[in-house]
């Protein structure tokens, strides 16, 4: 989906995962509307960037909800 999921419970990883999260959702819904396409269709695009450019050793949650280690 091209967003961040916190490993962590700690309180100030989740909020900065939320504020990273927030603006990927912005950046995501206004590629959709300038692309009439779905906001999902746009973070995945986005996803396969991301996972592109991470270093070695990210985890990444794939589409099935499995977590895998690049």
């Amino acid at each position: 989906r091209g967003l961040v999921v916190a490993r962590s419970n700690d309180t100030a990883v989740r909020s900065a995962v939320d504020q990273i999260n927030a603006e990927r959702r912005k950046i995501y819904a206004k590629q959709a509307s300038q692309q009439k396409v779905p906001v999902d269709q746009v973070g995945r695009v986005f996803a396969g960037q991301i996972f592109r450019n991470a270093p070695a050793g990210t985890y990444f949650v794939q589409e099935n909800g499995q977590t895998i280690r690049k």
